[in-house]
């Protein structure tokens, strides 16, 4: 398959042991994820896990790699596995604490990533909430971090080598005008799903996330647009990836070094960072 969507989910956790067993609506959080993600124009969802009880919670869901011990850690190598496994030359990576990511952001993020792109993301500038991140990358950009990549924290977050060396890739930033990254939608601790679990039960679990800004009281979304920049470093993947449709609606020739990294926020009800 040329397009595919890959989780990558564990059964374990330092903050929320078996957060992806969670129940939001009468569905877990993991199932909850694929049934959004598969709403987009990615051909696949792909479960990449180094826990064979999340395989079996998968099984019927969405395709499965069930990755080595040395995958566990090494989520990276994981990716490029899992990317072999099933034939995947254009992966959108999504993480299992994401509930509320938008199939409208993913497809974006796809349409953006066309030949020349080694790596689109709505956290290169962060301006949508936090808990919709997409990453669109190719399968031979991931080979080429692999080979980079050398320190603990490069293998365990996956394209952290590309946010943090800009200037080796032809990146592309997906976001919005308007400024949404106070909220925060990621599932990190038991409490953060309350939101989450109010959210699907008032909105119903196809829910935008402009109708999630609006039911969290951040004002009138429906008038943004998403909009692509792109940044200067040149790519190629013509044997990978056929040119695509149209790019997005709005790309300016500015490079970019920012780059989010997760900050893990304390728990509502005590306890600390880990």
């Amino acid at each position: 398959m040329t397009i595919a969507a890959i989780i990558q989910a564990r059964a374990g956790g330092n903050r929320f042991p078996g957060k992806v067993f969670a129940d939001i609506n009468g569905k877990s959080m993991l199932h909850r994820i694929i049934d959004r993600v598969k709403r987009s124009n990615a051909l696949a969802v792909i479960v990449a896990t180094p826990d064979e009880e999340v395989a079996d919670h998968c099984a019927g869901h969405a395709l499965v790699h069930v990755g080595a011990p040395e995958e566990r850690d090494d989520v990276l190598l994981r990716y490029i596995r899992a990317a072999h496994e099933w034939g995947v030359n254009k992966i959108v990576r999504i993480t299992a604490d994401c509930p509320l990511v938008d199939p409208e952001i993913i497809d974006f993020c796809l349409q953006s990533a066309n030949h020349n792109v080694d790596y689109v993301s709505t956290v290169l500038h962060r301006s949508l909430p936090a808990g919709t991140d997409v990453e669109v990358v190719h399968q031979d950009v991931l080979e080429r971090i692999g080979l980079a990549a050398k320190t603990d924290e490069h293998r365990e977050h996956v394209t952290l080598y590309v946010r943090e060396n800009p200037s080796l890739f032809q990146t592309v930033s997906v976001g919005v005008d308007a400024d949404y990254s106070s909220h925060d939608w990621r599932v990190d601790w038991p409490d953060d799903l309350d939101f989450i679990r109010s959210a699907y039960r008032n909105l119903g679990p196809w829910a935008s996330w402009k109708e999630v800004v609006a039911f969290a009281g951040g004002g009138d979304a429906e008038r943004v647009r998403i909009t692509a920049t792109a940044g200067s470093a040149p790519g190629d993947h013509p044997a990978t990836d056929a040119p695509d449709a149209a790019g997005p609606s709005t790309v300016s020739d500015t490079a970019g070094s920012a780059w989010y990294e997760r900050r893990y926020r304390q728990s509502a009800s005590g306890g600390g960072t880990a």
